[in-house]
């Protein structure tokens, strides 16, 4: 997480290995719930929004995840009316971003008014 000039920038890499549709939106939240990707990113934006009322709050999608977790990110984001930067063309070595990835990623972020 990063905390810059109101805003509250999160980077979602390639942690989420499976995805459920189970529970895709909702307002109350327990631990069942959040044993899923979709309602425990939805929980994640819930409380974040609560907590950090006055800062906008972005997410960051890295390139080349599952269609579920780019689909599970977009509508989720949009749900909640957060702004989502979905990084494309990232230059990987081992699965990390190489020093050009990295420049990429600075520059989609730049571009994206972050």
């Amino acid at each position: 997480m990063c905390l810059r000039a109101g805003k509250v920038l999160f980077p979602l890499l390639n942690f989420a290995k499976h995805i459920s549709n189970a529970g895709l939106l909702c307002n109350i939240f327990n631990i069942q719930d959040c044993k899923n990707y979709r309602p425990a990113f939805a929980c994640l934006i819930d409380m974040l929004k609560k907590r950090y009322s006055k800062a906008e709050i972005c997410f960051i999608l890295n390139s080349e995840l599952k269609d579920q977790v780019n689909e599970s990110m977009r509508e989720v984001c949009k749900h909640f009316n957060v702004k989502l930067v979905e990084l494309h063309d990232i230059e990987k070595q081992n699965g990390h971003p190489s020093i050009s990835g990295m420049k990429s990623i600075c520059d989609q972020l730049l571009e994206a008014g972050l």
